[in-house]
């Protein structure tokens, strides 16, 4: 027969199975919640980034010349479409550089949705932006959109082939 020790140990045994089973429910079901609120958020970001507006931006700028970094930093300050397109996809690349960098969002999502339009973006305007961190005593200006195509191009090379 079983002595009572024997049967608390067992009693303990099967309480400690019990707990474990719980705790790894539970980091499983909080890494399956975290991964869907992840892409819910960057779905409503690519869904702003595939606005008209957000389209017509992108061609204007696309088909913008730029000349020097005189034209570049008054550009910055109008009014007109074509600044309101340059600081708008400025803020929008610096706000998910952001989130990127704080891991909310993996790169991974940016990479394979946003790769091409981010590329030419930075390619065109980043050593504008660069001056004007200089120009300005502003040396925070797009750090987040430069970290964002950094790390785009780099998971780019590493992962899906691009360069």
């Amino acid at each position: 027969m079983a002595e009572f020790t024997e049967i608390q140990a067992a009693y303990y045994m099967v309480a400690a199975t019990g707990v474990l089973v719980a705790a790894v429910y539970y980091v499983l079901n909080m890494r399956a919640n975290s991964k869907a609120r992840q892409a819910q958020m960057f779905m409503g970001i690519y869904e702003r980034f595939n606005t008209p507006e957000a389209i017509d931006s992108s061609i204007r700028l696309l088909n913008l010349k730029v000349k020097d970094f005189d034209e570049f930093h008054r550009l910055l300050n109008e009014s007109n479409a074509d600044g309101r397109s340059l600081n708008w996809y400025s803020a929008y690349y610096e706000g998910l550089g952001v989130l990127v960098r704080e891991k909310f969002i993996d790169i991974r999502l940016v990479s394979l949705l946003m790769y091409g339009e981010l590329k030419w973006f930075w390619e065109k305007y980043g050593s504008y932006w660069r001056q004007y961190r200089v120009a300005e005593s502003y040396p925070r200006a797009m750090v987040e959109g430069e970290f964002l195509y950094d790390s785009v191009m780099e998971y780019g090379k590493k992962h899906l082939g691009q360069g």
